[in-house]
């Protein structure tokens, strides 16, 4: 496997390049870029911030991450499929002085009348506690539905863990920052229904700084 960068002309943007070559299977190759805007909203935070990754098909994954104002965040991401739109997401939050609201449209089609919408809420209820809920509403030509959940969140130091329980099954997470470079392996997210999934988190990224991941576990731009 052959990867390398191309370092950019100006501070806000970077390239790379992923070559995968293989005698088993179809060897392949990966193109990415990162742009990162010059509107700083925290020590390391920096917006618009905007992602794409296409491989030698044409298949394309990318994200925008804006802060439209100090409250507002909003992000749209999406996958295609060569010439084809497969998955697309779009999400906007507000922050409160003491709650947080978020809400999500995934694969929104009304003219067929299908797509997901999921809204999230968390009340601060002491600095380190917040409880909420979470209610995820999905429809399709003859079918619709909707979970409620209850949602809560404590901050430590280090670590930041959460829980959400509804009514047919539960998931724990739990995220620790080991020091200023390096975080602990994850924790799996712990499922009553009996599976099991894996959260990936870059090194020295907590759950608030995603908008800096990149693709593949990537960590911010220098």
């Amino acid at each position: 496997r052959l990867k390398g960068d191309v370092c950019p002309s100006q501070d806000h943007s970077e390239v790379n390049h992923s070559l995968l070559l293989t005698n088993t299977g179809d060897s392949s190759y990966r193109f990415g870029a990162t742009f990162v805007g010059s509107n700083k909203t925290g020590p390391a935070e920096f917006f618009p911030v905007m992602v794409g990754d296409m491989d030698n098909s044409g298949s394309l994954n990318a994200q925008i991450i804006h802060q439209i104002s100090s409250r507002i965040r909003s992000k749209v991401a999406f996958q295609t499929q060569q010439q084809k739109f497969v998955n697309w997401q779009g999400d906007a939050e507000f922050r409160g002085d003491d709650f947080t609201a978020t809400v999500t449209f995934g694969n929104p089609d009304v003219l067929a009348g299908s797509g997901i919408i999921i809204t999230h809420y968390l009340q601060s209820i002491t600095p380190a506690l917040a409880l909420g809920g979470e209610l995820v509403y999905h429809c399709r030509p003859g079918e619709e539905g909707s979970v409620m959940s209850l949602v809560g969140r404590y901050t430590g130091s280090n670590f930041i863990s959460t829980l959400t329980l509804g009514s047919a099954r539960a998931h724990a997470s739990y995220y620790h920052k080991a020091n200023d470079q390096v975080s602990s392996p994850p924790s799996p997210l712990m499922s009553a229904g009996g599976s099991v999934c894996f959260f990936f988190k870059g090194p020295d990224v907590l759950p608030e700084q995603k908008n800096n991941i990149k693709p593949h576990g990537c960590g911010p731009l220098g």
